[in-house]
């Protein structure tokens, strides 16, 4: 027993030997501060200087080579540095850093202390000869930030921007500023009227037929020039896998800046296009899709795509041609689809196959896009759960209407203004197994508001809204509709303080309802790009066994939220919870919880 605890204690102290050798190691190896991260924050970081508060300034190792030299024989800086070509890099350093009054001392034995005195911070920004429309002062990036030459380029850079999206196409902006006061002074230097657009210089190497591009086009000649609008095209031909680059830029060298030309310039992959995508929420789990596609077939740019999806509740195939049958500018389309779908929800499950060919056009108003289609289309669904036929095999006629303002299409990757309204409508020109000709309508839309346009936005309210309506013959049971015919609400998708399709609680659903789900986020108040929200949803569905004994019920919840604008796409996190009407069953009033990565809002 002694000898156990003897050798126990032997091979305790050889494994604090060995932490002692392996720390001394490590706090004498000059190179360890550099294993352990690249910045070096030493207030004596070479024995000729002594650098007052350097911890704030954390200077890297590159910056610190520059200012004490390299011994290191093989490195790439001087292995002296002079002390006045020293002080030059200390303030250019600090200047970066906001600091713009540095003062130096020579101590004992010709050190020489760096003194970086006090960080100028960013006070107000003002403007000069800006047209009385344009509020500066909606610009609140910057405020209370350290003043550096990179701060003062982003406001130069936004007050052009701002200028060109409200049709300045050829500003030309000076800033300046005052480095003990912190004050920043923008100054448009040529101001003129808004500029019209005379021409469009088009980039030929994208291999199409000329005018094709043009489709995608969110302006005309002779409009007025908009840098959103032009935005918005290249963001179109990129959704469409039609380019990888796509600008326009304002040709200024001409007699007038009222009437400007715009030079196109486009960079395009190859034809052929392989995607893959993933996102994840707490109802689905994991949302996976992949896709190949060619994008310019013939000489008119269609393209055809194969994808497949899969979540936890719905798994599809599918496949789309985009034929753009007319050899010139229109954005004319014939879209035949073919989609295989097995979806489990919580009132039913299916397999399905739906197809349909719709003729597609879309045009430009002013300020938004309009698309619509029409055409024939077949379903085939066989039902394995629920109350519903076990196999509903009909034809359609399908009507959809998209109506897309170009601030909703601009702002797409960070939600904050616009708005988009979604008509969709399906109808039954033959009977289905005694339901003679069921249509179908729904209208959904998303509002987004950004008070005073502010950047970042102090707040952004979102308002979402869907209804929908089922036209049947009076007294029609429900067990003899189809399931596409009939709707079940709750989840992150709509109702947020209930579960995913929990309402109405039964198998009957409903074939007539109105939802409304409202959000207020605030942007720009925490670090880290954190946002807080509120939000409150209602519902309100009409639900029975036929069409003779439904009656309306009332849903709604309250909640809260978190939003964060990751690298890799939004997550947002919100809680809510459901209430229900006094006659419901108590069990479905609850708190619910989502997160997901990758809805916007």
């Amino acid at each position: 027993m002694k000898d156990d605890v003897n050798h126990k204690s032997k091979k305790i102290h050889n494994f604090k030997v060995l932490g002692s050798i392996l720390g001394a190691f490590l706090f004498f190896n000059p190179h360890t501060s550099f294993a352990f991260g690249k910045k070096r924050t030493l207030e004596n970081p070479c024995p000729q200087i002594v650098i007052l508060h350097a911890q704030e300034l954390a200077f890297t190792e590159t910056e610190n080579r520059l200012l004490c030299g390299d011994k290191d024989p093989n490195g790439s800086a001087w292995s002296d540095i002079p002390l006045t070509q020293a002080k030059s890099n200390f303030k250019n350093f600090l200047q970066d850093r906001g600091y713009f009054f540095p003062s130096y001392a020579v101590l004992q034995n010709k050190v020489v202390q760096f003194n970086p005195g006090t960080q100028t911070l960013i006070k107000s920004i003002e403007a000069k000869n800006l047209p009385p429309s344009f509020n500066i002062h909606r610009y609140r990036t910057p405020l209370k930030l350290p003043l550096t030459p990179k701060r003062i380029s982003e406001v130069r850079d936004w007050v052009r921007k701002k200028l060109m999206e409200n049709g300045f196409a050829c500003a030309k902006i000076e800033v300046t500023a005052n480095p003990e006061t912190g004050e920043i002074l923008a100054e448009w230097l040529n101001p003129s009227d808004t500029s019209t657009i005379e021409s469009i210089i088009e980039d030929d190497s994208i291999g199409l037929q000329n005018g094709i591009i043009r489709r995608y086009d969110a302006f005309h000649i002779d409009q007025t020039f908009s840098a959103i609008r032009t935005d918005i095209t290249g963001k179109r031909s990129g959704s469409d896998k039609l380019t990888t680059y796509h600008n326009f830029e304002p040709v200024c060298d001409g007699p007038s800046l009222l009437k400007v030309g715009l030079k196109e310039t486009t960079q395009v992959g190859l034809p052929r296009f392989v995607a893959a995508s993933i996102g994840a929420d707490t109802e689905n789990l994991i949302v996976s899709r992949a896709s190949w596609s060619h994008t310019r077939l013939g000489s008119s740019g269609s393209n055809i795509e194969f994808s497949a999806s899969g979540s936890l509740k719905e798994q599809s195939l599918k496949t789309q041609l985009d034929w753009y049958f007319l050899n010139h500018e229109s954005k004319q389309n014939i879209a035949p689809m073919i989609q295989l779908t097995h979806e489990n929800e919580t009132h039913y499950q299916l397999v399905g196959l739906k197809t349909h060919a719709l003729w597609q056009s879309s045009f430009e108003l002013e300020n938004s896009h309009i698309n619509f289609g029409v055409g024939p289309g077949w379903r085939n669904t066989r039902q394995l759960g629920g109350v519903g036929p076990s196999h509903s095999k009909y034809a359609t006629i399908q009507t959809q209407i998209i109506h897309r303002s170009h601030l909703f299409e601009y702002h797409s990757q960070s939600p904050r203004s616009g708005k988009q309204i979604l008509f969709t409508s399906t109808y039954a020109p033959t009977e289905i197994y005694g339901v003679t000709n069921p249509v179908q309508f729904k209208l959904e839309s998303t509002w987004l508001y950004n008070p005073f346009d502010y950047e970042p936005p102090l707040v952004v309210f979102g308002l979402r809204t869907k209804a929908f309506y089922t036209h049947l013959p009076a007294g029609t049971s429900f067990s003899d509709v189809p399931i596409e015919y009939r709707q079940w609400l709750g989840g992150g998708r709509d109702i947020r303080g209930f579960g995913r399709s929990e309402l109405p609680n039964n198998d009957y659903g409903s074939r007539l309802g109105f939802f409304a789900g409202s959000e207020i986020r605030v942007p720009g108040i925490l670090p880290y790009k954190l946002e807080p929200f509120i939000l409150a949803d209602v519902a309100w569905l009409w639900t029975g066994p036929n069409t003779l004994s439904e009656s309306m019920k009332i849903y709604w919840n309250p909640g809260f939220g978190m939003r964060w604008e990751s690298p890799v796409g939004a997550i947002r996190l919100n809680v809510a919870h459901g209430y229900v009407p006094k006659n419901e069953d108590p069990n479905l009033s609850h708190w619910q919880f989502y997160l997901s990565l990758g809805e916007e809002f």
